[in-house]
């Protein structure tokens, strides 16, 4: 079974969505999520609950959703040290996470990708069985029920599963793996030798040809759906 990390479920295609415009040192980014702290969601921030906030072709996504994800939106800017005081733009990153989270599963569904509500329990079981103090904190920190969380797993869930099934990679070359290393060993002169960690880099290859993928299909599913942003 795939452990579900809390990172990951944590707006899953935030890091998709915002690879497209943050070019930001990787580094600096690590050590700024090191040094996070928590930050503080007003109610003025909120929405309604039962507010419908945005239409995705014939669905309906409402405030409850809206407003986990975006104590989430803004958390991960704040721990990656960038600016948290545009409400407006939190508000419309918050929506797009939306949005992809939304077309991902409609098209999971189109495409057969489907997950058993016997399969979400299992894997929050699980997780909570092994992680019952830093679900509960997590939960705390992010105004999140266990309900909430769920349905995220689920998203997660859906989301694996999609892209273990149509984002499919042709075998990654030598030529790419061999540079990648040289790569890594200008930055690192003491990682181990090329066979020992040539797996690792290959299926760090794969996930990244998978990413790219994936951003190109939601360019795609934006263009033909039908998206009325009502907040």
């Amino acid at each position: 079974m795939k452990k579900i990390w809390i990172a990951l479920v944590a707006g899953m295609l935030l890091l998709v969505i915002s690879a497209c415009g943050d070019n930001k040192d990787d580094s600096k980014n690590k050590e700024a999520a090191q040094q996070s702290k928590s930050i503080e969601i007003s109610d003025a921030e909120k929405v309604e609950e039962d507010k419908v906030v945005v239409h995705v072709n014939d669905q309906e996504i409402k405030g409850s959703h809206y407003n986990s994800i975006y104590v989430q939106t803004k958390m991960r800017l704040h721990q990656f040290g960038q600016d948290t005081s545009d409400k407006e733009t939190l508000k419309n990153q918050t929506l797009d996470e939306l949005v992809a989270q939304e077309l991902i599963k409609q098209d999971a569904e189109a495409q057969g990708v489907n997950v058993s509500e016997e399969e979400v329990k299992t894997e929050f079981d699980t997780f909570k069985a092994e992680n019952k103090e830093q679900l509960a904190a997590y939960l705390k920190e992010y105004h999140l029920t266990e309900d909430t969380f769920k349905y995220q797993v689920k998203l997660n869930l859906i989301l694996e599963k999609y892209v273990d099934e149509t984002m499919q990679v042709k075998d990654v070359t030598e030529d790419e793996i061999k540079k990648t290393y040289d790569q890594l060993k200008e930055q690192n002169k003491e990682i181990p030798k090329l066979e020992e960690i040539k797996p690792t880099i290959k299926e760090q290859l794969v996930k990244q040809k998978q990413q790219e993928q994936l951003q190109a299909k939601l360019e795609k599913l934006k263009k033909n759906a039908t998206i009325e942003k009502l907040i």
